[in-house]
């Protein structure tokens, strides 16, 4: 089985990274309008509010892991949502080695320039966070790890609105 850093992983990542940098930096806003500005501020303010923990608006699991994170600024958030894009291309790159795939960096190639990708990682939308589990999920149930993938997709409805449906099937 073939390494998954082959030298053409390693060109979409680094591009994407100087896309996503660059356009972090020289973007006049962020994407998700008050949906983004609602979410930093419940992880933000939980400390202050425990309620907001819980907040289902929020989504507990968005608001439990990125309390820490809204403490140093809206940024902050940003920034690593950004890394979740870059994890979950990562996570499904190696789904497609995992299948055998025989050009499983073509996949974080389109995970990465999805233009709604693009978009939503300039955000504080939970959006990366969910796909995320979703990435994770299905990785795991093909290594047949199902107790693993079913305590992870268990958790999507709490990390976005869209888990329960996920759920459901």
């Amino acid at each position: 089985m073939k390494a998954i850093w082959s030298r053409q992983a390693i060109g979409v990542f680094v591009v994407a990274a100087i896309f996503y940098l660059i356009n972090f930096l020289i973007s006049d806003g962020f994407n998700g309008g008050a949906d983004s500005i609602t979410h930093y501020q419940i992880s933000r303010y939980s400390w202050a509010h425990d309620y907001l923990f819980m907040d289902q608006w929020g989504k507990p699991v968005f608001t439990i892991l990125f309390s820490p994170i809204a403490q140093l600024g809206f940024d902050a958030v940003v920034l690593v949502n950004i890394a979740l894009v870059f994890l979950g291309a990562y996570w499904a790159m190696g789904i497609a080695r995992d299948l055998q795939l025989k050009r499983p960096w073509l996949v974080a190639l389109m995970v990465l320039w999805l233009p709604v990708v693009a978009g939503n990682g300039i955000s504080a939308l939970t959006e990366m966070i969910c796909s995320l589990f979703l990435i994770v999920y299905i990785r795991l149930a093909l290594k047949e790890r199902f107790a693993l993938a079913g305590m992870v997709v268990g958790f999507m409805p709490f990390a976005r609105s869209e888990g329960f449906v996920i759920v459901a099937l």
